[in-house]
C-alpha cells in the first residue's frame, strides 16, 4: 500500500485512527469457573449468543456484532469496541481485554467489565 500511495509506511500508520487498550484481570478465579461463564454467553445459536452477550455487556458497548472463539471470547460490538474474555492458562485468574477509541474510554470499559466479572465469581 505504501508502494503503490508512494509514501512511507509510517504515514499510512499515522492516518489510522487513534486505538487504546487496557487490560485486567481477577485473581483466585478458577479457569473452570471462567470457563462456564464463557459458556453460558456461547454455549447456544448465533441469536441466542448474541443475546447472552447483549444482556451482559450491551449496557456498556451497545449489541454484539460478531464473536471469535479464537482464545477465550473475544467479541466486537457495532460501536467498534471490543470485550475479549479469557481464562489464564497458567493461573486462577479471569482475563479482561479492552479496545476502544480513547483512553477514558478504555479504562472505564475495563473497570466496567471487571466488575461485571466479580459478579458472575459466585
Amino acid at each position: 500500500m505504501a508502494q503503490s500511495q508512494n509514501v512511507k509506511i509510517s504515514a499510512l500508520t499515522e492516518a489510522l485512527p487513534a486505538r487504546f487498550t487496557a487490560s485486567d484481570r481477577l485473581k483466585n478465579f478458577p479457569a473452570a469457573t471462567s470457563k462456564m461463564c464463557i459458556a453460558k454467553l456461547i454455549d447456544r445459536d448465533t441469536e441466542s449468543s448474541h443475546q447472552a452477550i447483549n444482556k451482559a455487556f450491551g449496557s456498556l458497548c451497545g449489541n454484539v456484532q460478531n464473536t471469535d472463539l479464537t482464545d477465550g471470547l473475544r467479541m466486537t460490538f457495532q460501536n467498534g469496541e471490543i470485550i475479549h474474555l479469557r481464562p489464564s492458562g497458567n493461573a486462577p485468574e479471569f482475563r479482561c481485554y479492552n479496545e476502544a477509541d480513547t483512553l477514558a474510554r478504555v479504562e472505564n470499559l475495563n473497570q466496567s467489565c471487571i466488575k461485571i466479572l466479580s459478579e458472575w465469581r459466585s
